[in-house]
């Protein structure tokens, strides 16, 4: 689909799969630049995101806030939010902040493509 420095997007099947290239999501580091590309895909039409996490070292925790907002605008318009490959820092924020009852979190790419075929199957996923 599209890539620069930052991010690759790929489109498979309903998903689209963003993957974050960036070790940090915070103020000084790529915050605006991720909830750009976030926003814009939404805009063409992209509403069922698959994050691949897997090079994301750090998130701050206003980007966390953004990401929460942003899943649940995401929601109210029909769509979601997969994340996968989270680093173990990731993994442990995530079991900390009990973002992980918000989000549904993947051990890999396939499976989160998978959930996401498998959601779109049954609505009551």
């Amino acid at each position: 689909m599209s890539s620069n420095e930052f991010f690759q997007v790929e489109s498979h099947g309903e998903a689209t799969v963003v993957t974050v290239q960036l070790p940090r999501i915070s103020e000084s580091e790529g915050i605006d630049q991720f909830f750009a590309t976030l926003n814009a895909l939404v805009k063409k039409g992209h509403t069922r995101l698959v994050l691949d996490l897997h090079q994301v070292e750090l998130v701050s925790s206003r980007a966390l806030g953004k990401l929460v907002v942003f899943q649940r605008n995401l929601a109210k318009m029909g769509g979601w939010i997969r994340l996968c490959r989270l680093s173990n820092y990731l993994q442990e924020l995530f079991r900390i902040t009990q973002l992980g009852k918000l989000f549904q979190v993947f051990p890999d790419r396939e499976q989160a493509i998978a959930g996401a075929a498998s959601a779109e199957a049954d609505p009551a996923k």
